[in-house]
């Protein structure tokens, strides 16, 4: 009997450490609320935020999802813990952006900006921020997302590069000079709030699915709204 329930401690141990390093932190689907689908409850607080239904794609992108418009148009969540206690992380969501000014999301301090991904019109292109440094994106995902349609895109943070997912096909990777550390504690904001600067009044998005893990999702990285 204590064989047994040694063996069934270590295999628990096991699962935990596993669940940590290569774990789901948040998970926003969006349907019908702002609520935190994952074990932590990351529940993020709404302002003039609409929540639409979709028949586009039906077979891979379903349901509801939030509409953001405008000037303070946002969902956040203040001290928010990405639990990245490295250089790996992957963001991943859905996408659908009715205008050419827009922030999809930022991930900063009241002092430092350490995650962004925005596009403020086409004489700059979207453009994403990590650490102070501006890794190149590929053109293609950039012309997507000027489409108005529906994309899903995935941000792979592997120590020293960034690598790019649109629609579940890899378009390429950039080189960091290093390998930024993410704090554990920031605020995370998607769509436009007062506080972000550059943007105005215009930002108008979609969004659905919005994933954030702390382990690098080299492979499995996907599009169904379910993963």
């Amino acid at each position: 009997m204590g064989s047994s329930r040694s063996l069934l401690f270590l295999i628990m141990a096991i699962l935990q450490v596993r669940k940590f390093e290569g774990s789901l932190v948040s998970s926003w689907s969006f349907n019908g609320d702002l609520s935190d689908s994952s074990v932590y409850s990351n529940t993020l607080q709404g302002n003039n935020v609409e929540f639409l239904t979709t028949t586009a794609f039906q077979s891979i992108l379903w349901g509801q999802y939030a509409h953001v418009a405008g000037d303070n148009s946002y969902a956040r969540r203040v001290d928010f813990d990405f639990m990245v206690s490295n250089g790996e992380f992957t963001v991943e969501f859905w996408v659908k952006i009715d205008s050419q000014q827009y922030n999809i999301f930022t991930f900063a301090n009241l002092t430092t900006t350490f995650l962004q991904f925005w596009n403020v019109g086409s004489q700059a292109g979207c453009q994403f921020e990590i650490g102070g440094e501006f890794p190149v994106i590929p053109d293609a995902l950039c012309t997507a997302l000027q489409s108005n349609s529906w994309h899903h895109v995935a941000i792979v943070g592997n120590f020293t590069e960034i690598l790019w997912y649109l629609d579940g096909n890899f378009e390429g990777s950039s080189s960091l000079q290093s390998n930024h550390s993410i704090p554990g504690v920031g605020n995370l904001t998607i769509g436009f709030n007062s506080d972000l600067a550059n943007f105005s009044a215009g930002t108008s998005q979609s969004m659905s699915d919005f994933r954030m893990w702390n382990t690098a999702r080299i492979r499995g990285v996907g599009t169904s709204k379910r993963i």
